[in-house]
């Protein structure tokens, strides 16, 4: 991206992932990225998260890195 537009993007959109995995916040941060909006995540597991308020969270790897803001749609 750098090299075609001399921008590199920061923000990320998971349309429709099945599945998230333990390493996608390293991944995302790897390449830069530090914020992501979700739109699939488990009925169960949102409506946790709504109950709680938390629909917005730092979503940090295994090896607590910094990690990735995140809002579940």
């Amino acid at each position: 991206m750098d090299e075609n537009f001399g921008k590199r993007p920061h923000v990320g959109w998971q349309l429709d992932p099945f599945g998230h995995s333990a390493v996608t916040p390293y991944i995302l941060e790897t390449l830069g990225f530090d914020t992501l909006f979700m739109t699939r995540v488990g009925t169960v597991v949102k409506q946790n998260l709504r109950e709680n308020g938390h629909l917005r969270f730092i979503w940090k790897d295994a090896e607590d890195s910094r990690g990735v803001f995140v809002t579940v749609n």
